[in-house]
């Protein structure tokens, strides 16, 4: 005869079933069609406890999500059974959530999302774990994925659901994977404090994920680097050319006028006399002048002089005028023209910028540096080719205790080469190269020695 058992000994049984592929299946269909297992000899009479042993060890392994539908099937035909009293059970929602997440680890989003929505149907109050893992499981399902969580979010909020951290949490890493919602992963940051829910580090790194530009922004910040980095490259070259050739003009310019110096003294020694004897002849002749001129009357020349002069001042006047008119404007409408134009306001920065501050909000709330949000905030740096920024994060890690590790480095060194920066390279394989071993002691042995 089959032995007896109570149930907490059978949900033992299948619990202990459970981590083994399709025993607790077998195990659960032999209860519930064969065999009395009880010790009144009544046929057994499972309870949301029973289908949660059963489902215990489906989700630890791939590849267990058809045991784990196969069971939820027997456990959704228990509930149509007495959806009044057997809807409620509180142990359902641990069920639920060990069949959807049997689905999510055999890469199954939308049989997880399908799943939660079928038992809902029959009666199932949403609860804040399936709910939960059903929206964790939409990160495999890129964009489709996102908009199914955020369906899954809101349902939560119209039933009046609890939600945690770790809700929001899962949120986050589905916008992580699908790429591309910065915006709405601070969105959502934003909402989760309105909600009430404090954000933990998992919180924070995964946002700082959440920001990573698209594939072809990135593309885009890696062009326009390049191109910056050419820039430089040509001015730099541009400006030795300069030094050079402004060097060879300052010599050649140095010879010659050693030449014209040798050769203006020997000119100089000739032409002073000549010179002497054209001033004193100049002289003569400019007295013999005046003295032919009458007292009182002006001279014939000065009269001309003076029509030349007013006649040049009559010109310059109309090309003034004339110059106003062709322009068309007036002294007014100038210093209008000299107006400074209305400046627009300032473009909000990308989301990879702006999550850089969240390192500082985690600090504010009083919650320990970590080396996982630091990493991807260094990463945010190197995909928008920010060199400088990544290297200030790294110092930021080592002011606060945490030792960069090699996902630290490695992303700073893809901030200089994406900046093209072969200086900051070397500086960042320099900093990251282990410390020489110590001296050895002569005539110590070592362990290996």
């Amino acid at each position: 005869p089959a032995p007896r058992h109570s149930r907490p000994t059978l949900h033992a049984l299948l619990g202990a079933a459970s981590s083994e592929p399709g025993t607790a299946l077998a195990m659960l269909t032999q209860l519930l069609d064969h065999a009395p297992f009880t010790p009144s000899g009544a046929p057994f009479t499972p309870d949301g406890g029973t289908f949660a042993a059963a489902l215990r060890g489906c989700a630890s392994a791939p590849g267990r999500h058809r045991e784990a539908l196969a069971i939820a099937v027997r456990m959704e035909r228990w509930v149509r059974e007495d959806p009044k009293s057997r809807a409620t059970d509180t142990e359902l929602a641990r069920a639920l959530t060990s069949a959807i997440a049997a689905c999510d680890k055999a890469s199954e989003p939308e049989e997880a999302v399908r799943l939660l929505r079928r038992f809902l149907a029959v009666g199932v109050p949403p609860a804040t774990a399936p709910v939960t893992a059903a929206i964790c499981s939409c990160r495999r399902a890129g964009a489709r994925g996102v908009e199914q969580a955020a369906e899954l979010l809101a349902l939560m909020k119209s039933r009046g659901v609890p939600r945690s951290a770790w809700t929001y949490n899962a949120m986050l890493e589905v916008l992580a994977c699908a790429g591309g919602m910065g915006g709405r992963a601070l969105a959502l940051l934003r909402a989760m404090d309105a909600d009430g829910v404090t954000p933990d580090a998992v919180t924070y790194a995964t946002a700082l994920k959440a920001c990573k530009p698209t594939v072809v922004e990135a593309k885009g910040m890696l062009i326009g680097a390049k191109r910056a980095a050419a820039q430089r490259a040509a001015a730099e070259l541009a400006t030795v050319n300069a030094m050079a050739e402004l060097a060879a003009t300052a010599s050649a310019a140095s010879q010659a006028a050693g030449a014209e110096v040798a050769g203006a003294q020997a000119v100089d020694a000739q032409t002073a006399g000549a010179e002497v004897e054209a001033a004193e002849a100049a002289e003569a002749a400019f007295t013999a002048v005046g003295r032919r001129a009458a007292p009182g009357q002006p001279a014939a020349g000065r009269s001309r002089d003076d029509g030349a002069i007013a006649s040049s001042a009559q010109a310059i006047a109309a090309l003034a005028t004339r110059g106003a008119d062709i322009s068309g404007s007036t002294p007014d409408a100038a210093a209008a023209s000299t107006r400074t134009p209305a400046v627009a306001p300032p473009a909000a920065p990308p989301p990879w910028v702006s999550a850089l501050s969240l390192l500082d909000q985690m600090e504010l709330r009083g919650l320990p540096p970590s080396r996982h949000a630091h990493n991807a905030a260094i990463e945010l740096a190197a995909l928008g080719c920010d060199v400088a920024a990544a290297l200030r994060l790294v110092d930021r890690m080592e002011s606060r205790g945490l030792e960069p590790d090699g996902y630290s480095w490695a992303s700073a060194m893809k901030a200089a080469a994406r900046a093209a920066d072969a200086s900051a390279a070397l500086s960042i394989l320099d900093r990251c190269a282990p410390a020489p071993p110590p001296p050895r002691v002569p005539g110590r042995a070592t362990r290996a020695e």
